[in-house]
């Protein structure tokens, strides 16, 4: 009987850690209020929510002030930044960090079908793409000399392109080349937009040139998680 009982003792302790080990690596997900919605949103296999910490306030607050000074072109909304996980006090290694950014699908409501078609047609055309290069530079050199950086060079939204497009997603690269203070720095930028009826979704994971990460890594991870946004929504 004695034995009997360390016998189920034993099985429950390991179906426990089983089930704790599960609950460690199950996929973490935030909830976002938005245009009278909440969205479930799931991170990326491996990053975390910095929005409260202090990679994410800084960078919160750094892309407030740059798409603020936009003027003509809507922008995503940053709701939600992401580090990975361990790293989401740490400045000095915020490399690679990612944000959720929301908007309306208005006026034209589409669907992931036509977003796709539109955002590919935008890619292709160089004129806008030259334009809206022109506006995101000088935003982005405005912002950067509120930071203390006064001998600022950029060429940002180069390289534009679309890796891949289904009925969950259409993902997206570009590279940013900054020159501060004399020094180059070159940042691969690949991201992910997903519609979901009246809002749509936008994920976007940022790093530097050889960094830890690749563009092709990241849209790995944004076509995995788009199925899961889907699912949750």
């Amino acid at each position: 009987m004695t034995r009997r009982i360390i016998q189920l003792k034993t099985l429950f302790i390991s179906i426990l850690i089983t089930f704790l080990s599960f609950s460690a690596l199950a996929e973490k997900r935030v909830s976002i209020e938005f245009n009278s919605q909440r969205i479930l949103a799931p991170l990326p296999d491996g990053y975390c929510d910095a929005s409260n910490e202090l990679v994410g306030l800084f960078i919160m607050d750094f892309l407030s002030n740059q798409l603020s000074t936009i003027v003509g072109v809507t922008t995503p909304e940053p709701k939600v930044i992401f580090t990975r996980c361990g790293f989401e006090n740490d400045l000095g290694n915020a490399y690679p960090w990612g944000y959720i950014g929301l908007e309306r699908n208005a006026p034209l409501k589409m669907n992931q079908k036509t977003y796709n078609k539109l955002v590919s047609k935008l890619f292709g055309n160089s004129k806008i793409m030259e334009k809206m290069g022109k506006l995101v530079n000088d935003a982005t050199i405005s912002t950067l000399s509120e930071y203390g950086f006064e001998s600022v060079q950029t060429n940002l939204l180069g390289e534009v392109g679309t890796i891949w497009k289904n009925e969950n997603v259409i993902v997206y690269k570009a590279t940013n080349k900054f020159i501060l203070e004399g020094e180059m720095l070159i940042e691969n930028v690949v991201g992910a937009s997903t519609v979901l009826n009246d809002v749509i979704v936008h994920y976007y994971i940022t790093d530097i040139e050889n960094g830890i990460t690749s563009p092709l890594e990241n849209a790995t991870l944004f076509i995995i998680n788009s199925k899961r946004l889907v699912q949750l929504n």
